[in-house]
């Protein structure tokens, strides 16, 4: 696995809270950032791998 991603954002929308992105690296990974009204960093970042099939 490599240490460096490099995301693209998937989707996007507002909400009450803010900008809501949906990404993804190259490797599988995906993460949810929120881009608060309020001007802050963004938060509630959420990083996982992709589920990749089993070969039977």
């Amino acid at each position: 696995m490599h240490t460096t991603h490099i995301w693209s954002t998937r989707s996007s929308h507002l909400t009450s809270d803010g900008l809501v992105r949906y990404q993804q690296c190259a490797c599988g990974r995906q993460r949810v950032l929120l881009d608060a009204f309020d001007g802050g960093a963004p938060s509630a970042e959420l990083a996982r791998p992709a589920r990749v099939p089993v070969a039977r």
